[in-house]
């Protein structure tokens, strides 16, 4: 299966495959919509048995008290695994 997109000025969509966290590549241009009849940059990214696609609206990595980018780093970063005591 393939994810093909044009995003735009957007968040970039996390891929997870295997034990690795990702953010995908976002592609340059106009806001999508902005203007009618745009021709814009696609790209493509095959997608492997067991991976998974996070697509997100700003909500779950906009916050009041930390900078955006922190908190889209917190997201790409590797869920820490805990030991019942």
């Amino acid at each position: 299966m393939a994810r093909r997109a044009a995003p735009r000025r957007h968040l970039p969509p996390v891929l997870v495959r295997a034990d690795q966290v990702s953010a995908l590549p976002l592609t340059g241009g106009l806001l999508l919509g902005a203007l009618p009849e745009v021709v814009y940059e696609e790209d493509e990214v095959q997608l492997q048995p067991g991976d998974t696609l996070l697509m997100y609206t700003d909500g779950l990595v906009e916050r009041r008290d930390t900078a955006m980018h922190e908190s889209l780093n917190q997201l790409l970063s590797p869920t820490p695994t805990t030991t019942p005591a």
